[in-house]
Protein backbone atom coordinates (compact mmCIF):
# COMPACT_ATOMS: atom_id res chain seq x y z
CA UNK A 1 0.00 0.00 0.00
CA UNK A 2 1.42 3.54 -1.15
CA UNK A 3 0.61 7.01 0.40
CA UNK A 4 -1.75 7.21 -1.70
CA UNK A 5 -3.57 4.11 -0.89
CA UNK A 6 -3.69 4.99 2.76
CA UNK A 7 -4.83 8.14 1.33
CA UNK A 8 -8.26 6.55 0.07
CA UNK A 9 -8.57 4.35 2.93
CA UNK A 10 -8.58 7.12 5.38
CA UNK A 11 -10.41 9.31 2.90
CA UNK A 12 -13.07 6.97 3.26
CA UNK A 13 -13.15 6.70 6.62
CA UNK A 14 -13.27 10.41 7.14
CA UNK A 15 -16.46 11.11 5.71
CA UNK A 16 -17.40 14.24 7.05
CA UNK A 17 -13.93 15.41 7.75
CA UNK A 18 -12.03 18.68 5.48
CA UNK A 19 -9.47 16.91 3.31
CA UNK A 20 -5.83 16.55 5.14
CA UNK A 21 -2.37 16.86 3.77
CA UNK A 22 0.31 14.34 4.86
CA UNK A 23 2.90 13.61 2.43
CA UNK A 24 2.86 15.44 -0.85
CA UNK A 25 -0.81 15.23 -1.33
CA UNK A 26 -4.19 15.53 0.68
CA UNK A 27 -3.78 12.49 3.31
CA UNK A 28 -7.60 13.06 3.96
CA UNK A 29 -10.53 13.22 1.35
CA UNK A 30 -13.34 13.84 1.88
CA UNK A 31 -15.50 10.41 2.76
CA UNK A 32 -18.17 11.00 -0.05
CA UNK A 33 -14.89 10.94 -2.61
CA UNK A 34 -14.45 7.53 -4.16
CA UNK A 35 -12.01 5.24 -2.89
CA UNK A 36 -8.96 5.58 -5.18
CA UNK A 37 -5.52 3.46 -5.50
CA UNK A 38 -3.23 5.77 -7.72
CA UNK A 39 -0.54 3.22 -8.03
CA UNK A 40 2.65 5.22 -8.09
CA UNK A 41 6.06 4.55 -6.19
CA UNK A 42 7.58 8.00 -6.54
CA UNK A 43 4.32 10.96 -6.64
CA UNK A 44 6.58 13.74 -7.37
CA UNK A 45 6.28 15.89 -4.57
CA UNK A 46 2.08 15.58 -4.79
CA UNK A 47 1.71 12.33 -2.28
CA UNK A 48 -0.84 12.31 0.56
CA UNK A 49 -0.23 9.79 3.49
CA UNK A 50 -3.23 10.05 4.32
CA UNK A 51 -4.38 9.81 0.94
CA UNK A 52 -2.95 7.17 4.68
CA UNK A 53 -3.47 8.13 1.95
CA UNK A 54 -1.52 8.78 3.50
CA UNK A 55 -1.57 7.51 6.43
CA UNK A 56 -2.74 10.35 6.62
CA UNK A 57 -6.61 10.72 5.17
CA UNK A 58 -5.32 8.14 6.30
CA UNK A 59 -8.52 5.74 8.59
CA UNK A 60 -10.41 3.44 6.52
CA UNK A 61 -14.03 2.93 4.97
CA UNK A 62 -16.05 2.80 1.75
CA UNK A 63 -14.57 0.19 -0.48
CA UNK A 64 -13.07 -1.27 3.02
CA UNK A 65 -15.81 -0.85 5.37
CA UNK A 66 -14.39 1.60 8.03
CA UNK A 67 -17.24 4.11 8.08
CA UNK A 68 -17.28 7.61 9.08
CA UNK A 69 -14.53 9.08 11.31
CA UNK A 70 -15.85 10.74 14.55
CA UNK A 71 -14.38 14.68 14.16
CA UNK A 72 -11.71 15.51 16.44
CA UNK A 73 -12.80 19.11 16.20
CA UNK A 74 -12.43 22.26 13.87
CA UNK A 75 -9.25 21.70 11.41
CA UNK A 76 -7.09 24.54 10.20
CA UNK A 77 -8.66 25.97 7.22
CA UNK A 78 -9.16 28.45 4.95
CA UNK A 79 -11.28 31.55 6.05
CA UNK A 80 -14.61 31.46 4.98
CA UNK A 81 -15.92 34.53 2.45
CA UNK A 82 -19.47 34.37 4.37
CA UNK A 83 -18.60 34.19 8.69
CA UNK A 84 -21.62 33.13 10.37
CA UNK A 85 -22.49 33.59 14.32
CA UNK A 86 -22.69 30.13 14.58
CA UNK A 87 -19.33 28.63 12.99
CA UNK A 88 -16.26 29.16 14.88
CA UNK A 89 -13.09 30.81 12.67
CA UNK A 90 -11.05 28.20 11.02
CA UNK A 91 -8.17 27.71 13.13
CA UNK A 92 -4.65 28.66 11.46
CA UNK A 93 -2.46 25.50 10.63
CA UNK A 94 0.56 25.14 12.99
CA UNK A 95 3.52 25.52 11.00
CA UNK A 96 5.80 22.55 10.64
CA UNK A 97 9.51 23.31 10.55
CA UNK A 98 12.51 20.62 9.62
CA UNK A 99 14.38 21.37 12.98
CA UNK A 100 11.33 19.52 14.36
CA UNK A 101 11.40 16.79 11.58
CA UNK A 102 14.67 16.20 12.69
CA UNK A 103 13.84 16.05 16.57
CA UNK A 104 11.08 13.41 15.74
CA UNK A 105 13.05 11.36 13.95
CA UNK A 106 15.72 11.11 16.53
CA UNK A 107 12.76 10.00 18.70
CA UNK A 108 11.90 7.05 16.15
CA UNK A 109 15.87 6.00 16.03
CA UNK A 110 15.89 6.14 19.89
CA UNK A 111 12.54 3.99 20.76
CA UNK A 112 14.13 1.23 18.15
CA UNK A 113 10.33 0.94 16.38
CA UNK A 114 11.97 -1.85 14.02
CA UNK A 115 12.26 -5.12 15.86
CA UNK A 116 15.30 -7.23 15.05
CA UNK A 117 15.15 -9.24 11.83
CA UNK A 118 13.50 -6.25 9.70
CA UNK A 119 15.57 -3.79 8.26
CA UNK A 120 14.12 -0.72 7.55
CA UNK A 121 14.93 0.84 3.68
CA UNK A 122 13.68 3.50 1.81
CA UNK A 123 10.13 2.97 0.17
CA UNK A 124 11.36 5.26 -2.76
CA UNK A 125 7.93 7.41 -1.97
CA UNK A 126 9.65 10.09 -0.24
CA UNK A 127 11.91 12.74 -1.31
CA UNK A 128 14.25 11.85 1.53
CA UNK A 129 16.42 8.94 0.85
CA UNK A 130 16.45 7.53 4.01
CA UNK A 131 14.37 5.31 5.83
CA UNK A 132 11.94 6.11 8.72
CA UNK A 133 12.84 10.03 8.15
CA UNK A 134 10.08 12.77 9.01
CA UNK A 135 9.33 15.06 6.49
CA UNK A 136 7.28 18.43 7.14
CA UNK A 137 4.01 18.46 5.73
CA UNK A 138 1.05 20.92 5.76
CA UNK A 139 -0.35 20.22 9.33
CA UNK A 140 1.75 16.79 9.64
CA UNK A 141 4.99 15.53 10.11
CA UNK A 142 5.43 11.98 8.00
CA UNK A 143 7.76 9.33 8.07
CA UNK A 144 7.70 6.15 5.80
CA UNK A 145 9.74 2.59 5.02
CA UNK A 146 9.57 -0.55 3.44
CA UNK A 147 10.21 -3.36 6.60
CA UNK A 148 12.41 -6.30 4.97
CA UNK A 149 12.80 -9.60 6.52
CA UNK A 150 15.92 -11.97 6.20
CA UNK A 151 14.54 -13.72 3.47
CA UNK A 152 13.56 -11.28 1.65
CA UNK A 153 9.56 -10.42 2.23
CA UNK A 154 8.42 -6.71 2.47
CA UNK A 155 5.88 -5.29 3.56
CA UNK A 156 5.52 -1.03 4.70
CA UNK A 157 4.98 1.54 7.64
CA UNK A 158 4.04 4.82 8.13
CA UNK A 159 3.64 7.33 10.60
CA UNK A 160 2.13 10.69 11.29
CA UNK A 161 2.66 13.06 13.76
CA UNK A 162 0.09 15.98 13.64
CA UNK A 163 -1.14 19.42 15.45
CA UNK A 164 -4.55 20.88 16.54
CA UNK A 165 -4.69 21.51 12.62
CA UNK A 166 -4.63 17.75 11.57
CA UNK A 167 -7.92 16.31 10.59
CA UNK A 168 -6.34 12.52 11.81
CA UNK A 169 -8.77 11.23 14.42
CA UNK A 170 -10.10 8.15 15.29
CA UNK A 171 -12.47 5.74 12.84
CA UNK A 172 -16.13 4.60 13.31
CA UNK A 173 -15.44 0.51 12.84
CA UNK A 174 -18.02 -1.43 10.26
CA UNK A 175 -17.28 -4.85 8.80
CA UNK A 176 -15.23 -6.03 7.70
CA UNK A 177 -12.96 -3.43 9.87
CA UNK A 178 -12.36 -4.55 13.35
CA UNK A 179 -11.06 -1.73 15.99
CA UNK A 180 -10.43 -2.18 19.51
CA UNK A 181 -10.32 0.96 22.15
CA UNK A 182 -7.39 1.40 24.92
CA UNK A 183 -6.14 3.70 27.53
CA UNK A 184 -2.73 4.05 27.87
CA UNK A 185 -0.47 7.15 29.48
CA UNK A 186 -0.50 9.24 26.58
CA UNK A 187 -4.15 9.06 26.27
CA UNK A 188 -6.81 7.48 23.96
CA UNK A 189 -5.22 4.73 21.19
CA UNK A 190 -8.00 3.10 18.86
CA UNK A 191 -6.88 0.05 17.00
CA UNK A 192 -7.94 -0.80 13.47
CA UNK A 193 -7.60 -3.62 11.34
CA UNK A 194 -9.38 -3.87 7.85
CA UNK A 195 -8.71 -5.54 4.55
CA UNK A 196 -7.71 -3.64 1.38
CA UNK A 197 -8.86 -4.95 -2.03
CA UNK A 198 -9.44 -7.84 -3.28
CA UNK A 199 -6.36 -10.18 -3.25
CA UNK A 200 -4.92 -10.15 0.57
CA UNK A 201 -3.51 -6.86 1.64
CA UNK A 202 -4.00 -5.72 5.02
CA UNK A 203 -4.05 -2.41 6.94
CA UNK A 204 -3.24 -2.17 10.75
CA UNK A 205 -3.40 1.39 11.86
CA UNK A 206 -3.05 2.65 15.50
CA UNK A 207 -4.14 6.54 16.41
CA UNK A 208 -3.45 8.36 20.10
CA UNK A 209 -4.58 11.47 21.05
CA UNK A 210 -2.95 13.16 22.99
CA UNK A 211 -4.18 15.92 25.70
CA UNK A 212 -2.48 18.51 24.16
CA UNK A 213 -3.91 18.38 20.59
CA UNK A 214 -1.16 15.99 19.16
CA UNK A 215 -2.50 13.25 17.05
CA UNK A 216 -0.23 10.26 16.11
CA UNK A 217 -1.06 7.65 13.56
CA UNK A 218 1.46 4.74 12.85
CA UNK A 219 0.08 2.07 9.79
CA UNK A 220 1.19 -1.13 8.46
CA UNK A 221 0.79 -3.15 5.38
CA UNK A 222 1.62 -6.45 4.24
CA UNK A 223 2.20 -5.21 0.86
CA UNK A 224 5.27 -3.80 -0.39
CA UNK A 225 5.50 -0.46 -2.25
CA UNK A 226 7.30 -1.70 -5.16
CA UNK A 227 4.52 -4.04 -5.39
CA UNK A 228 1.99 -1.48 -5.59
CA UNK A 229 3.63 0.24 -7.99
CA UNK A 230 3.89 -2.36 -10.23
CA UNK A 231 0.06 -3.59 -9.60
CA UNK A 232 -2.85 -2.99 -10.47
CA UNK A 233 -5.83 -1.13 -8.33
CA UNK A 234 -6.80 -3.13 -5.09
CA UNK A 235 -5.43 -6.19 -6.43
CA UNK A 236 -1.75 -6.45 -4.92
CA UNK A 237 -1.13 -9.54 -2.79
CA UNK A 238 0.40 -9.76 0.15
CA UNK A 239 4.92 -9.43 -0.06
CA UNK A 240 5.11 -10.63 3.59
CA UNK A 241 3.38 -13.60 5.24
CA UNK A 242 2.66 -11.72 7.90
CA UNK A 243 1.90 -7.76 9.19
CA UNK A 244 5.44 -6.37 9.28
CA UNK A 245 4.68 -5.22 13.74
CA UNK A 246 1.91 -6.39 15.61
CA UNK A 247 -0.67 -3.99 16.92
CA UNK A 248 1.01 -3.59 20.23
CA UNK A 249 4.22 -2.77 18.33
CA UNK A 250 2.56 -0.01 16.78
CA UNK A 251 0.82 1.03 20.23
CA UNK A 252 4.58 1.43 21.50
CA UNK A 253 5.39 3.53 18.53
CA UNK A 254 2.64 6.11 19.01
CA UNK A 255 2.66 6.32 22.66
CA UNK A 256 6.28 7.53 22.34
CA UNK A 257 6.75 10.05 24.71
CA UNK A 258 8.82 12.58 22.02
CA UNK A 259 6.47 11.77 19.50
CA UNK A 260 4.42 15.41 20.19
CA UNK A 261 3.79 18.10 17.66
Amino acid sequence: MNDNDIKGVLGSVFADEPPLRVHRDEVLRNGRTRLRRRRAAVLGGVVAVVAVAGFGASVLAGAVGGGRVEAAGVGCAVESVVPTVTTAPPKPCEPTTAERAEQLTAVLAEGHVVPAGLTAKTSGRRTHPDPLVFVPERAEYSASADLVTADGQTGTINVLVGGRGSNLSRAACDPPATCESRTVDGGDVQITKTPFGTAGEVLTMVVLLRADGTKVYASVSNVSTAAVAAGRKAETAPTIDRQPLTADELVKIVTLPGLRF
